[in-house]
């Protein structure tokens, strides 16, 4: 999943150090999060969480 998503220009990460899951900041997209997981959902079937249940830093992760 990390060598896939270092392919994508415009999109950071956070490398996971042990958790199963890893964050994504999708602020280039000009979505946030949640917008960003939503429209994701609706076009590609892909489902997501938007991660500003962490704080309101994380409003432009999934």
């Amino acid at each position: 999943m990390l060598q896939k998503l270092s392919e994508i220009p415009g999109i950071s990460y956070s490398n996971p150090a042990g958790a199963f899951y890893l964050l994504m900041n999708v602020a280039a997209s000009g979505l946030s999060g949640e917008a960003f997981s939503e429209r994701l959902l609706a076009e590609k079937h892909v489902a997501t969480v938007p991660a500003k249940a962490f704080g309101d830093n994380f409003a432009d992760y999934i």
